[in-house]
């Protein structure tokens, strides 16, 4: 599956990859959304180095967009750390990232990392 949930002690990861589309989002987002452990997680890091690409139509991205955006309503503060590896990448999900800065108001504190272990010290920190 291209959006897989891990959930850790004090946080969630969502591990994309290959080909990802909204469908799978807006399911990983349902799963966490729908436990009991999002209420105590102080961060979260979308890992999207395994993507291939993102499989996204404009509508999508909003879609998406207003999805994680529910979860902000619900969750006040989390801290959200992308580790996007590269640009081609990050070129992909930044219709997604502009879509949420835009159109919603929030108290998440995020951030974009190459490495996995600068995200994570960020996020833990």
């Amino acid at each position: 599956m291209p959006a897989q949930l891990i959930w850790g002690p004090d946080h969630y990861t969502i591990v994309y990859s290959g080909v990802v589309t909204v469908d799978e989002s807006v399911h990983v987002y349902g799963e966490v959304v729908g436990s009991p452990n999002f209420d105590t997680s102080k961060f979260a890091i979308l890992d999207c180095r395994a993507i291939e690409r993102v499989n996204y139509s404009e509508m999508d991205y909003k879609k998406h967009a207003a999805i994680a955006m529910s979860a902000a309503k619900i969750k006040e503060r989390l801290r959200v750390a992308l580790v996007i590896p590269n640009e081609a990448i990050e070129k992909s999900i930044r219709p997604f990232l502009q879509s949420v800065s835009e159109n919603f108001q929030h108290e998440w504190e995020r951030r974009v990392f190459r490495r996995y272990e600068d995200a994570l010290e960020w996020a833990s920190s």
